[in-house]
Order: structure tokens, then C-alpha cells, then sequence
């Protein structure tokens, strides 16, 4: 079993792994990540006979949390919508959207229903925003699904 850490971004060159069950990291900015966390992630998460674990990268760390607990908030980070794109598709990060016609607090329990096992919605009633916590992935098919919504209601 592996105790939560944190890979800080700091001013060495890099590391390499002499065996498999290693990761290997090189000196590279964290925004040039997204394949690589998607395949970390997918082997974290898909042993069922393992802990299996999710990992966040953040703006100058990676967090590596029990994919089987509830993800402290504070430990993920908030990206704007145009951001999503250079986001692995199983990377967690969260996002406020702003609504025009659709209300907040109404269309919140429909999105948490679509969301997957990383997936929080808090609805923001008096500014009639959506706090959405998600992968990437599934955000930007959330992110389709409000737009419809939006231009029905127009």
C-alpha cells in the first residue's frame, strides 16, 4: 500500500527507474503532461485486486490520492473551460461555469447523475454558477450537455 505524497517540481534534472513498478520523471513542464498522467492513471486505477490510486497534477506538483475516497477539494485544481483541452481525459480538475438560462440549482442534480466516481456539482445560486469537479473528460461532454441546455431554454 502506498501513503499519500507529493512530486514537487523543483530544480533537478530528472530521475530515470531501474524496474517497471517505478515512475519515471524528466525535468518537463507539468502543462506538457496530459498522456503521460492519463496512462499513470489508468494503471493507479484498474487493478481490482490493489489499492488503487488517482493522481492530480497541480500547477508545479503531482498529489497521488486513494481513488477510493472522497478527493479533498482543496487538493484539486481549478481550471478554466478553454484549459480542458490540455487536460489527460482521466485527469481530476474542477471548473466554475457561469449560466445564462438554464438555473443553477435545477439542472445540478441532473449533471451529478452523469458524473463519474470523481464527480461533485455545487450549485452557486445567487450568481447562477456551477462548481463542477470531474475528470477532464467527462467535463467536457458535461460542458456539451449544459451548452444543449442553455440553447433549448433560449
Amino acid at each position: 500500500m502506498l501513503s499519500p505524497f507529493e512530486v514537487t517540481a523543483g530544480a533537478d534534472r530528472g530521475y530515470g527507474a531501474l524496474n517497471s513498478n517505478s515512475i519515471t520523471r524528466f525535468n518537463v513542464e507539468l502543462e506538457r503532461m496530459p498522456v503521460s498522467a492519463d496512462i499513470i492513471n489508468e494503471a493507479l486505477d484498474s487493478n481490482p485486486d490493489q489499492q488503487r490510486y488517482i493522481l492530480i497534477r497541480r500547477e508545479t506538483s503531482f498529489v497521488l490520492v486513494p481513488a477510493d475516497e472522497k478527493i479533498d477539494p482543496t487538493l484539486v485544481p481549478r481550471v478554466a473551460v478553454e484549459d480542458l483541452e490540455r487536460r489527460g481525459s482521466t485527469e481530476v480538475v474542477s471548473l466554475v461555469i457561469s449560466l445564462t438560462t438554464a438555473v443553477a440549482e435545477d439542472i445540478a442534480p441532473e449533471l451529478k447523475k452523469l458524473m463519474g466516481k470523481y464527480g461533485d456539482v455545487v450549485p452557486l445560486g445567487r450568481a447562477n454558477q456551477l462548481v463542477l469537479q470531474d475528470t477532464a473528460g467527462n467535463l467536457k461532454r458535461l460542458l456539451r450537455i449544459v451548452k444543449e441546455m442553455e440553447e433549448r431554454d433560449a
